[in-house]
């Protein structure tokens, strides 16, 4: 980009010259005179030659003279002005070198424009830069800064460039209203983007470079009138090339606004005052275009014709092809339309699928029009597989689906239509897309597919879903709301068909399709108000009146009005007798009556819809209500001669496996398991993939384990496992097998079978019982260390079940029987520490310390007896527990402990008196070991009231008691005692030596009255002596 800075002229520095001489000191004669005559020369006009000349000539003789600088500096200008930038460019340097010169600042500002306008921008940045540096404040430090602006936007440096004018401007601020200013800012606002502000700044400008910019900063914000308008301005600029460049873009912004007439008229009022212009051939193609698309196309045509192509550039001839090639394919000229793009693609330097495309798009319209799709399709193929993202591919894909559709296609179909409509961007061709897509799935039988697939896709275009065209959107809300009806989505269906009850084409066929979508939403009020509104319309189809009337009648049906629903069949078998619903009527009202509890009516309804149409598939429902109303009735042998009829008459049908299902449900529940084995292994056979099939052979199963459980014999219950093994019930088969053998007390055999058992089904519920029994066998064979095995096991797997409560007992009892007493121990503390029932804890309990008892440990032997008396304080071996810890206690060397216990067993009111004598003797016992002669003589005196009187536990205590007494010499007492003995009816031997002391003690006592001395010299109290038990 050329500048100029232009702020000096020639005559104004030589005025300066003349002005600066005069203010000088006065000079040499010689010098002033010759400055004084090239001054007089210039001022009258001389050529800028001979001022060159005598400036020279000047500087010749005058070298370092005092006007020198004043020569140097004007001649520099003058060569300047003159074009000899290089000899200029000397003058300037040799004034520049000098930084005492006036001329310094000025000199250096010219070498920057020189350099500038030669390319060297980044030499002249550089003094412009030092300019703006040095010489602030003054012109030369302004014609700097806007010199370094016109720098850094040749480099491209907008952002500085910008913020060096701003600078220029805020700090000159006359320079804001300069034209060049202006000019540069409104460049750099374009190269920046900034339209608006580019427009703005460069409103009113009336240069060339203004205008064009100002039309462009238009142009490129699509203000293609006002950038016109700019251009316009240009083309009216007085030099020729700025009026060619303000036509042709005039006309540019007229075809960018796509007005045909305005832009061919552009185009050849271009052409026309520019004939030799080198957009000529350009804007002769432009013209033609456009009076194409304004239905000028003979006109196109002759320009084309008379455009010389021979000199134009390859662009502008592939160019001109493409236009004649769009306008053969617009007249029907296929095979012309598809030449003349390949010559095209012949001459081109690249290729230019866009416009090949736009000729098969006219090509395609075309053949659409006279009814080849097939060669339409093709074409649009063509054009995909050029370029696959053509905005017109959509009508492509349509084409494409439509083809597949015709080939029966339906999954290319759907993907074609599919693609159409989401994979480009939403016009109104997405609503044919859509219908044509929901078309598809449904024909397909997707309706699944079809409800998801719309959901989706509608909420993405939701926004844009097209409101000007209702009929396409209708029939794609028609369409889904069919899918949702046969999915058994009835509300949604509801909600679809009532979007389509909008469009006036489809009222009739949505309004009777809501109605039916109502009745099985069970909204049978509705469903009635719709049907009843079309069969009041006086013009309404015949099938839709007909459909309406039966859904009156099953409405009335589904709302138990089976009156009048009867009539409304009735009625409608009269108004309709050649209807394809009349057998259904019949069916209806068979349903009416038995509901109505009227089951003989019933009978009659379905058995003259048999009679009358016997070949339908109604029939073949009323022969399987007949059947079931029999069965229902318990009436099984009935049932079972409907059921074979059925079977008899349509062995083919595809309700055979329904009735051939419910005849094996009838032997079923009649209790004939052999004819139910039957029939569901026929069922089994003849329909291996039926809904049934499963249930068939869960059924077969189940009777074949009645029959089995019913008298449990074993061979029919080893049939069963052995058919069933995988059963749920196999495990309770083989158990029973087992319990019939351990019953029959077979052990051998009830070991083998509950021993299978646990082998097929380790986690089957019966396992714990099966080892149980097996325990159990094991007993009853004599095998106590095999039982002790079974039990162990029993306990170690099963530790919650409640049978290990019984193998635990059992466990604890062989090991004490055996004198395992630790592992006894272990056996019954596993009873103790679970829960358990209460008998069964507290023997577990006692048999606890009895075996901690026998292996010697006191200590916790005596806690287990004691935990047993306090848990179960009324248990019939409380008094045993009590007795054993207070011999623990004794064994453990606690009298005082055992002296309590002994106090507890004697408060209890149920003391038998046996044990009361006991503990009176064990008491009286202990109380002699601990030297208490007094208290042990009370334990032993209340033996003396104590019933029966002959129990040795008495007689034993009461000797005792005598023999306490002759020690302390109380020979009364004494006396009394053996008296005791003797009376009680005890042991003879027993009464008889009683009776023999209490007689020497009266004989001693009546010595000793007589004689005390021969008393003492027998030392009578000695020869009775307390001993133990």
């Amino acid at each position: 980009m050329k500048r100029t800075l232009s702020f000096l002229v020639l005559a104004a520095q030589l005025s300066g010259v003349c002005a600066w001489a005069a203010k000088a000191k006065p000079l040499p004669g010689s010098e002033s005179l010759n400055w004084a005559t090239i001054q007089a020369k210039v001022q009258a006009g001389s050529s800028a030659g001979d001022t060159v000349q005598l400036l020279n000539d000047f500087l010749e003789n005058y070298p370092q003279g005092n006007f020198a600088a004043d020569a140097r500096f004007a001649l520099a200008e003058a060569q300047f002005q003159n074009g000899q930038y290089a000899q200029a460019m000397e003058n300037y340097q040799t004034l520049s070198g000098k930084k005492s010169s006036l001329y310094f600042h000025d000199s250096l500002l010219r070498l920057a424009e020189i350099q500038y306008n030669q390319g060297e921008v980044s030499r002249a940045q550089k003094i412009f830069e030092k300019l703006a540096d040095k010489a602030g404040g003054t012109l030369v430090g302004a014609e700097a800064l806007y010199g370094l602006g016109l720098c850094q936007t040749q480099n491209q440096d907008y952002r500085e460039a910008l913020h060096t004018i701003d600078y220029l401007m805020s700090k000159y601020p006359a320079y804001a209203s300069l034209p060049k200013t202006r000019e540069l800012l409104g460049i750099l606002r374009f190269q920046e983007k900034e339209y608006g502000k580019a427009v703005e700044v460069l409103q009113g400008a009336s240069t060339p470079a203004g205008s064009l910019y100002r039309g462009m900063s238009h142009f490129y914000q699509k203000q293609y009138q006002e950038a016109a308008q700019a251009f316009n301005n240009l083309a009216d600029m007085p030099s020729p090339a700025h009026s060619e460049m303000g036509l042709y873009l005039k006309a540019e912004s007229f075809r960018m606004v796509q007005n045909a007439g305005l832009t061919a008229k552009a185009y050849g009022e271009f052409v026309q005052r520019f004939p030799n212009s080198r957009f000529k051939t350009s804007a002769l193609i432009d013209q033609a275009y456009a009076l194409k698309n304004s239905g000028r196309v003979p006109d196109a045509l002759k320009i084309l014709q008379e455009l010389d192509l021979r000199k134009a550039a390859k662009d502008e001839q592939i160019n001109a092809l493409y236009l004649e090639a769009e306008i053969a394919a617009q007249q029907g000229d296929i095979q012309k339309a598809r030449e003349l793009p390949q010559k095209a693609r012949m001459l081109g330097i690249r290729n230019q699928p866009e416009r090949l495309a736009r000729v098969r798009l006219i090509l395609t319209y075309y053949l659409l029009k006279i009814g080849k799709v097939s060669e339409a399709t093709a074409e649009m193929q063509e054009l995909l597989r050029q370029i696959p993202l053509h905005p017109m591919g959509n009508v492509a894909y349509l084409l494409f689906g439509h083809q597949f559709h015709v080939e029966k296609d339906l999954r290319k179909t759907i993907s074609s239509y599919e693609t159409a409509l989401l994979k480009y961007e939403y016009s109104p061709l997405s609503d044919v897309a859509m219908a044509v897509m929901l078309g598809a799935y449904l024909e397909a039988g997707k309706y699944q597919e079809l409800t998801t697939h719309a959901n989706q896709v509608m909420s993405v275009i939701s926004m844009e879903y097209s409101t000007q065209d209702m009929r396409w959107k209708a029939q794609s809300y028609m369409l889904i709301a069919e899918a949702y009806y046969r999915l058994k989505s009835y509300a949604e269906a509801s909600r679809f068909y009532e979007q389509a009850l909008k469009e006036p084409s489809l009222t009739d066929q949505a309004r009777l399709y809501l109605a039916w979508s109502k009745y099985h939403e069970g909204k049978f009020a509705e469903s009635m108000h719709l049907a009843q509104k079309i069969m009041s319309q006086r013009f309404m189809a015949h099938e839709n009146r007909v459909s309406a009337h039966l859904l009156l009648a099953t409405s009335h049906f589904n709302q138990r009005n089976y009156d009048r629903a009867l009539e409304m069949f009735a009625g409608f078998r009269q108004n309709y007798p050649d209807s394809p619903h009349v057998p259904e009527c019949w069916l209806y009202e068979g349903w009416a009556h038995r509901q109505g509890g009227d089951y003989a009516d019933a009978l009659k309804s379905w058995k003259r819809l048999i009679a009358q149409f016997p070949s339908g598939s109604e029939a073949q429902e009323a022969q399987i209500q007949i059947g079931l109303l029999y069965f229902q009735a318990r009436k099984y042998k009935n049932a079972v001669d409907e059921f074979t009829a059925f079977l008899t008459r349509w062995p083919k049908s595809a309700l055979a496996p329904e009735a051939l299902w419910l005849m094996a449900q009838t032997y079923y529940n009649s209790q004939q398991d052999a004819m139910a084995i039957k029939a569901y292994r026929a069922f089994g056979a003849q329909f291996p993939q039926h809904k049934h099939a499963s249930d068939a052979q869960n059924q077969l199963m189940l009777t074949y384990y009645r029959q089995a459980m019913r008298g449990k014999e074993p061979q029919l219950l080893a049939q069963f496992v052995q058919m069933y093994p995988k059963s749920h019930l196999a495990p309770e088969a083989q158990y029973q097998l087992a319990q019939g053998a351990f019953q029959g007390k077979k052990w051998a055999l009830a070991i083998e079978h509950f021993r299978n058992l646990l082998l097929q089904y380790p986690m089957a519920s019966q396992a714990p019982l099966a080892l149980l029994a097996i325990a159990q066998s094991q007993e009853r064979l004599k095998k106590p260390a095999e039982a002790i095995s079974e039990y162990r096991s029993l306990v170690n797997l099963f530790p919650n079940h409640p049978a290990s409560l019984d193998a635990g007992m059992r466990l604890g009892a062989l090991y004490f029987e055996s004198e395992k007493f630790k592992d006894a121990a272990v056996s019954f503390r596993f009873i103790v520490e679970r829960e358990a029932p209460a008998q069964i804890k507290a023997s577990a309990m006692y048999n606890l310390g009895m075996s901690h008892k026998k292996q010697r440990n006191f200590v916790e032997a005596a806690q287990a007896f004691d935990d047993f008396a306090q848990s179960y304080p009324h248990d019939p071996k409380q008094m045993d527990a009590l007795l054993e810890i207070a011999a623990l206690q004794r064994l453990l060397d606690k009298p005082d402990q055992a002296l309590q216990t002994y106090e507890r067993i004697l408060s209890r009111p149920n003391t038998p008196p046996l044990v009361k004598m006991g503990i009176c003797n064990q008491t009286a016992e202990l109380y002699r070991n601990m030297g208490d002669k007094p208290k042990a003589i009370k334990s032993y005196g209340m033996l003396i009231a104590m019933t029966p009187a002959a129990q040795d536990e008495r007689l034993l205590g009461l000797a005792q008691l005598a023999a306490l007494y002759e020690e302390d010499e109380i020979w009364d007492k004494a006396m009394d005692v053996y008296s005791q003995i003797r009376i009680s009816g005890g042991k003879r031997q027993w009464a008889q030596s009683a009776a023999k002391r209490a007689k020497e003690i009266k004989t001693f006592l009546d010595a000793s009255k007589k004689d005390p001395k021969v008393a003492q010299s027998q030392n009578f109290s000695g020869q009775n002596k307390v001993g133990g038990r």
